[in-house]
């Protein structure tokens, strides 16, 4: 019948590196012995080895590994502890794939599987299987529990090894107990490496081979990881700011011909329909775009995600200081005030500086904009713009209670982002760009307008011809 490890007696032998186990049956001829060879690293040789029970084991049986984990609480952050926390799993054909890590999830690997973790946020205890042995099926969960408990989740993995009919029969499998860190896993082969959580896609393209090497490469010269990362957001902006340029060239534009922006909507200001129209017109005729500051913000969300990824899944900020900041994987804070019902769910139990001032950057930024630009020049003007450039400022106040339990690497790279873009701004608009020179080259492209009409095209032309047209439907 069926034979259950766990309630066997084991004897131990002790040979160098190697602790053999093993459980006697009616003589010692007979036995199960579980082989453990501690190796390089963090890697364990596993061995279970079955002599002289072949003729008692049920011939249509296989063996199974029942491995089951209370895992305990070890970050301080808990929401990056308890959503990184989870089972992963290689199938031989479908690849790599892990139990869903937000609610209680299980899944069943009806085909062969290479190998199996149960991961935390920055360490894991992951088995392979080794030549000779396989693991034909699996059964593997990832149970949540209430946030009150003292344990974070539960994982249970299930595998079925494939028996062999011999007298003497060894299955070799092997350990890694260690942590996450990147080229310890790429050593072990099979993909091991993607059960760091750096995120899908592009994103997770961009955190593993873009951000992560560009951290390692500093980090042989720079030993504090806060210096990195304001280095690191320093390269990003110097590396988007020709896109940053036209944005802030194109919002200059629309500044320097606010006179003639005023002009025409004191000429339309009963014909809302009509001033829409004049207004596409007068974009085209100068050369304007009232799109042209969203290409940068796109192409800085994907590098925004990857961080958002990057920073608490990286074990190399764990512990690391920075300022005020104790651990760069997680919140930073100046003031712990506790647990507080409702504030608790939407903000948490302490302020983050980083974040706050974050929030307070970015509303003296949006005041700068607000100044310096049109905010009616858009289309629709009027009240429904009025009320946007108000609105605008409250983004900053909803991402505060979002970015105040986020990490402190991510929370300090936003910030210094920030003030590095209110810098490139100021000096743009201030020193680059001559606005008495701009507006003649404006003026001039319209008079270059009106001389070749027929060379008007695209989206714009295209938009205000459909413009016209409803137009002449509303006079009928």
């Amino acid at each position: 019948g069926d034979i259950s490890t766990g309630e066997l007696y084991f004897e131990p032998i002790l040979e160098g590196n190697t602790l053999r186990m093993r459980a006697y049956g009616s003589d010692k001829s007979q036995y199960i012995e579980q082989k453990y060879t501690i190796k390089d690293n963090y890697v364990l040789d596993y061995q279970l080895n079955l002599e002289g029970i072949n003729s008692t084991m049920p011939r249509d049986k296989n063996i199974t590994l029942d491995w089951h984990t209370r895992v305990r609480k070890i970050e301080k952050n808990p929401y990056y502890e308890k959503t990184m926390t989870t089972v992963y799993y290689k199938n031989k054909d479908d690849g790599f794939d892990y139990c869903d890590c937000r609610t209680t999830n299980e899944e069943a690997l009806e085909d062969q599987v290479e190998w199996v973790s149960q991961s935390q946020q920055f360490f894991n205890a992951s088995l392979f299987a080794k030549e000779g042995t396989t693991f034909k099926s699996a059964n593997v969960a990832s149970s949540v529990v209430d946030d009150k408990e003292v344990i974070l989740k539960v994982l249970d993995s299930k595998i079925e090894i494939a028996t062999r009919d011999q007298k003497s029969a060894a299955y070799d499998m092997q350990f890694y107990i260690g942590p996450n860190d990147y080229n310890e896993l790429v050593e072990m082969g099979s993909e091991f490496e993607r059960i760091i959580p750096f995120g899908w896609s592009i994103f997770g393209f961009i955190s593993r081979s873009v951000i992560r090497p560009l951290f390692n490469f500093f980090a042989l010269f720079i030993s504090n990881y806060g210096i990195i990362i304001l280095l690191l957001t320093f390269l990003i902006r110097l590396a988007l700011f020709p896109l940053q340029y036209k944005m802030i060239l194109n919002g200059v534009k629309m500044g320097v011909m606010k006179p003639e922006m005023e002009a025409m909507r004191a000429k339309h200001k009963d014909d809302a329909a009509g001033m829409q129209a004049a207004q596409m017109k007068m974009y085209q005729e100068y050369g304007l775009n009232p799109l042209g500051g969203c290409l940068p913000m796109l192409l800085t969300m994907p590098i925004w995600i990857a961080l958002y990824r990057f920073f608490p899944s990286s074990i190399s900020f764990r512990q690391e200081s920075f300022l005020w900041a104790d651990d760069l994987v997680s919140y930073d804070s100046i003031f712990d005030f506790g647990y507080v019902p409702f504030l608790y769910d939407i903000y948490g139990d302490h302020v983050s500086l980083f974040t706050l001032l974050w929030m307070v950057s970015m509303f003296a930024f949006l005041w700068y904009n607000s100044k310096q630009m049109d905010m009616t020049a858009a289309a629709g003007g009027g009240a429904n713009m009025k009320m946007m450039k108000y609105m605008q400022f409250a983004f900053p106040v909803l991402f505060f209670f979002a970015l105040n339990s986020w990490a402190a690497g991510l929370t300090a790279y936003m910030l210094f982002s920030n003030l590095l873009n209110i810098a490139q701004t100021f000096f743009t608009k201030n020193v680059l760009i001559n606005k008495d020179k701009l507006r003649e080259e404006l003026l001039e492209k319209k008079r270059n307008y009106k001389e070749q009409p027929d060379k008007k095209k695209g989206f714009m032309a295209k938009y205000q011809d459909l413009l016209a047209e409803q137009q002449k439907e509303l006079e009928r």
